[in-house]
């Protein structure tokens, strides 16, 4: 599978990476959230055992994407 991605942003709080991708099969995308030493502290496609939470709007995934970031307690 290939991955693209349709949205990179750096997060203004921290030296981290916000993506929203999907894969050519998909038809649907997913987010990922990466720390400064670019390790994925979140990833949708883990959530809902596995199977993903499969966003039919990339910009919905970058929304939740970015709340989810900005939560202190994450």
């Amino acid at each position: 599978m290939t991955t693209t991605i349709i949205y990179e942003i750096f997060t203004p709080w921290s030296n981290g990476i916000i993506r929203v991708y999907t894969f050519s099969e998909m038809g649907y995308y997913e987010y990922d959230i990466q720390n400064e030493m670019n390790q994925i502290i979140k990833d949708s496609r883990m959530e809902n055992e596995g199977k993903g939470l499969q966003y039919g709007i990339a910009e919905i995934a970058l929304r939740d994407a970015l709340i989810w970031a900005s939560d202190p307690g994450c």
